[in-house]
């Protein structure tokens, strides 16, 4: 939920109720919405916010008459003192102020009456220093992939023998380089990153007993000339776009290649929060296919270990059966050898 990729984030806005994700993607948004007013954004906050479940109860006590009368003795206590600082000849008042009860504080809050102020004020802080970085909300209406795509992403495949973790990975790194419409994929950063590896199912591990991104690093250039530069940028500079030593982006050599359109992605309510893992199955619907590792032809795995097609998995199976049955009268023999030595 943290990671959620959004492929127009203005439909998000619009259709909240929808997707119901966290409160601080909702606020994220809204300051990066240029068609609302703070004081809208604030409203639209306050409307659609999550509420944490465990305060039930709190609601039923606020129904409750015990709570009407708690809050009219605050409100009565407040009129008393107003009065006397109205009758007083100064206009000041210096008896003692009750402090607003705790659970009166909650309720304004849970509706938002003191949080509509500080809410505008940031929205107002947050617009205009979004205005000068140029900050707006995502919005990807379709992306487009070319039949080199497909036959690109399959050669690759037949030549090294990928995963199918690994192919979708490859498809999503295409996919993201078609989607920005640029040769490097924008996945330079640990954040970026992390968003793309939130577009699957599974986990992504980069370490080397798992190099789920080998797919990836082999077929892709690293673009990294930009790192050049970083001396002559100041260190708060470079902690704000989080240069750091491993970071690097993706350089897709394909990228120019743009011949027939074979598939088209359109952004709906239901697919706007991006699944790499299931739009890959559907563009590539073989993805499922390995070749084997004697032959060289395709099938269809029974699991995701299988190495060989069934012809070839007999064979191999009657060869180690042999093997076996060899060094079983070997040791047979060498055993017998030895007995009538003694």
């Amino acid at each position: 939920m943290y990671y959620s990729f959004y492929l127009n984030e203005q439909m998000l806005v619009e259709n909240w109720d929808y997707y119901k994700d966290a409160n601080w993607l909702l606020r994220d948004c809204l300051e990066r919405d240029v068609t609302r007013t703070p004081e809208e954004k604030a409203d639209y906050y306050l409307k659609h916010r999550k509420i944490n479940p465990n305060n039930d109860w709190m609601r039923e006590y606020f129904k409750s008459e015990e709570f009407k009368q708690l809050q009219e003795q605050y409100e009565q206590q407040m009129l008393d003192i107003e009065m006397e600082r109205e009758c007083s000849e100064d206009g000041m008042y210096y008896g003692r102020v009750p402090n607003k009860p705790r659970i009166v504080q909650t309720y304004e809050d849970m509706q938002g009456s003191s949080r509509r102020k500080s809410l505008r004020k940031r929205f107002e802080y947050q617009a205009a220093k979004n205005a000068k970085r140029g900050r707006k909300l995502r919005q990807i209406n379709e992306v487009i992939l070319y039949k080199s795509d497909i036959e690109f992403i399959k050669a690759e495949t037949e030549k090294n023998r990928y995963t199918l973790k690994q192919i979708k990975i490859l498809f999503g790194a295409v996919f993201f380089s078609r989607m920005h419409d640029v040769k490097w994929t924008r996945l330079g950063t640990e954040w970026k990153r992390k968003q793309f590896e939130a577009c699957y199912d599974f986990t992504i591990r980069g370490d080397k007993e798992h190099n789920d991104y080998k797919a990836v690093n082999e077929v892709f250039e690293h673009y990294t000339d930009w790192k050049e530069n970083t001396d002559r940028i100041n260190v708060r500079t470079k902690w704000y776009y989080n240069i750091g030593e491993t970071e690097f982006d993706w350089i897709y050599p394909n990228f120019d290649n743009k011949d027939e359109i074979a598939y088209i992605f359109k952004t709906t309510l239901e697919n706007n929060r991006l699944d790499l893992g299931k739009l890959a199955e559907e563009v590539l619907p073989d993805i499922r296919e390995k070749y084997c590792d004697r032959c060289g032809i395709s099938f269809n795995p029974s699991s995701n270990r299988q190495k060989y097609c069934e012809e070839c998995k007999q064979e191999i199976k009657r060869e180690q059966a042999a093997e076996r049955k060899r060094r079983q009268r070997n040791r047979e023999k060498s055993y017998k050898t030895e007995k009538i030595k003694i």
